[in-house]
């Protein structure tokens, strides 16, 4: 038997009762999944009289988890996935050659989106379609980074402690934050097919990531505070600007090994070590204007930010409207953070009349270095991609394009021998060592071939 008592109502009760002994219980999404030793009961909380019934014989449940359309039951090795309406969807046996069972922590799902870490490669996440059981996107990740010593590099695996999957937006927005054995807090797109940044660094020294029931805002908590990334997503466009989003709440007395329990709108629920629950809020000003940007209202979100005045909403906006390419917006929201040269770079963005150079330069702002050399090469702008690749020292694609077009070998060689010298060292690429005989370097020569190329581009315009 099993009660329910809404909290805002003192007389609303309900008694449920099951035929067998109840093992596990889980409330989210206005849907209470009770599960005894033979049947899962599905209850919405419109209606507690006439559950859903499920027979479930022969398997021992060991966790439940929810969204808000699907749920999961797992015994530790296989995992079963329904909807609300108590149809089985998939069975989902967890990868991997290894002895231990799956726990909360290293399974996760989202309606579009099942991730399990992988039971023999621990620093392996594996993606399923939670409606059919095959493998989504690139199919997994691998949590890894490489090792510099002053002689080798060394490519170095990290177990993954804890995951969590955003649960609102479409499935090309859904994000894994997850916790590795470092201490290390990371998020990484799910859909991505190939993407070479996939995974970001956002933060360290917290646990219990859990993301928001109604934006994709997470949260954490650690030494005595709770943080919250409002905007996750800009971990890739700018790390700056996600550090300068986060929003920090200390929370007193929280004892030691505080749990997460939920994030609601904008309350945040956690349970001490001695079993009390404490709940915090956030400022109702970052899930505002989550829905503002959302929706593409973003006078309505320069208003917000105007009225706040903080650093958090402004670095938000710049982050969501750098990503929505929406150079109006983001150029009001680096001024406010007085970040002039972005300001220059995107009211030259927001003036320039070619198309492509546009896209090129606000792709470039979300840090986006190849797609935006990719956009310049195809939209005819070589000098552009191959000033670009010089910036940022993608010296062996400069050369690539000047190659390929027939145009600024000399520049490339000349800046590449610059380089060196300012370095103190010898050209050991046998590509540059190829070209060597091919150009003369003269800097007063390569001088007038750029003052050319910027003229005929004064022109184009």
């Amino acid at each position: 038997m099993l009660e329910v008592r809404d909290l805002n109502v003192d007389l609303a009760q309900e008694t449920l009762e099951t035929r067998d002994r109840i093992t596990h219980t889980s409330l989210a999404h206005n849907q209470l999944i009770v599960v005894t030793t033979s049947q899962l009961y599905i209850y919405s909380s419109k209606n507690w009289n006439t559950p859903v019934i499920v027979d479930i014989k022969d398997k021992t449940t060991a966790l439940v988890q929810q969204s808000s359309r699907l749920f999961l039951v797992s015994d530790g090795q296989t995992v079963l996935v329904f909807n609300y309406d108590g149809r089985s969807l998939c069975e989902v046996k967890v990868p991997g050659n290894g002895t231990s069972n799956i726990s909360e922590k290293t399974i996760a799902l989202s309606n579009d989106v099942l991730a399990i870490r992988d039971r023999g490669e621990t620093s392996t996440i594996c993606f399923f379609d939670p409606t059919s059981g095959r493998a989504l996107g690139d199919e997994k990740i691998v949590h890894e980074y490489l090792h510099r010593t002053t002689t080798v590099i060394i490519d170095l695996k990290r177990e993954v402690m804890e995951m969590t999957l955003s649960q609102c937006g479409k499935l090309n927005e859904r994000i894994l934050a997850f916790r590795d054995s470092d201490a290390a807090v990371l998020a990484a797109r799910v859909k991505t097919y190939g993407i070479a940044q996939r995974i970001a660094r956002i933060g360290s020294s917290v646990e219990h990531l859990h993301f928001n029931n109604t934006t994709n805002m997470l949260a954490a908590v650690g030494e005595g505070r709770v943080l919250v990334w409002p905007a996750i997503e800009i971990a890739f466009i700018d790390r700056t600007l996600l550090q300068q989003s986060i929003i920090e709440k200390p929370v007193p007395a929280l004892g030691k090994f505080p749990i997460l329990r939920s994030f609601n709108d904008n309350v945040v629920s956690l349970r001490r070590s001695d079993g009390s629950i404490v709940t915090t809020t956030i400022p109702p000003f970052a899930e505002a204007l989550l829905k503002h940007t959302a929706n593409s209202k973003w006078d309505q979100a320069i208003r917000l930010c105007r009225h706040i005045k903080s650093e958090v909403t402004w670095a938000m906006l710049a982050g969501l409207a750098t990503a929505a390419q929406n150079t109006y917006a983001a150029e009001i929201a680096y001024g406010a953070l007085e970040e002039a040269e972005k300001v220059q770079m995107l009211a030259e963005a927001r003036t320039h009349p070619n198309k492509e150079v546009r896209s090129a330069m606000m792709v470039l702002l979300a840090g986006k270095v190849p797609e935006a050399d990719n956009l310049l090469e195809k939209g005819g702008n070589i000098y552009r991609a191959v000033m670009l690749n010089i910036i940022m020292m993608r010296w062996s694609r400069a050369l690539d394009i000047a190659l390929k077009h027939n145009a600024y070998l000399e520049v490339v060689m000349g800046y590449r021998q610059r380089y060196l010298e300012k370095l103190g060292r010898e050209e050991t690429d046998e590509k540059f060592i190829r070209q060597r005989g091919k150009v003369e370097i003269d800097f007063n020569h390569i001088r007038e071939v750029m003052a050319e190329a910027e003229a005929a581009e004064e022109v184009n315009k």
